[in-house]
């Protein structure tokens, strides 16, 4: 065979696929979605406009967090409970609102304390970058208790707990052990910080 047979043949390979094609009989690709499109498609990896899936960061563990308790008073007593992410990735806060035990002495619960919650936050999760922060206030009444006043907990220190996991017991950053009195604090939802 020369290579003007063979060139002839290449040729008329490549024409009757081209002309199977033009009839139908050659299954077709679907357009590739383009950037910025509405089609809810995937690029680039992701299935959400924008770029980003929310499935792309794993939840916060308590492990790759730095977290403090700072007390205040004005009137009420406050406390700013803030965490840090320490970790190399990013992490989502999967519950709304953070959650704490007061502790006694002896780093057990303290005895007859209510946490309740604050009015809920911007909604959806929050997530944090390496080294972002978030934080949530917990508020209770200013009363020194005492005999005609309500009783007070001794707190020595706060747990806090991520994801169901083992919790993390955080000592206040200034005046250390401090009294709850009234029974109850109100917590606010993670914002970030």
């Amino acid at each position: 065979m020369n290579l003007r047979t063979i060139g002839t043949t290449l040729t008329a390979a490549a024409a009757l696929a081209l002309s199977l094609s033009a009839c139908g009989s050659a299954q077709q690709t679907p357009p590739a979605p383009q950037l910025g499109s509405a089609q809810g498609g995937t690029y680039g990896g992701s299935n959400t406009q924008g770029g980003e899936s929310p499935d792309e960061q794993g939840p916060c563990e308590i492990g790759n967090m730095e977290p403090s308790f700072e007390l205040s008073s004005t009137g009420h007593v406050n406390a700013h409970l803030k965490v840090t992410n320490a970790g190399e990735a990013s992490c989502t806060l999967t519950d709304d609102f953070p959650d704490i035990t007061f502790m006694d002495r002896e780093g057990n619960p303290s005895d007859g304390l209510q946490i309740n919650h604050g009015q809920p936050g911007t909604g959806g999760p929050v997530i944090l970058e390496p080294g972002q922060s978030a934080a949530a206030d917990v508020e209770w009444p200013a009363d020194q208790g005492g005999p005609d006043g309500p009783a007070c907990n001794r707190v020595w220190a706060v747990s806090l707990k991520m994801n169901n996991g083992e919790p993390k017991t955080i000592e206040p950053t200034n005046s250390g052990v401090f009294d709850l009195c009234g029974g109850e604090a109100t917590i606010s939802s993670w914002q970030e910080d």
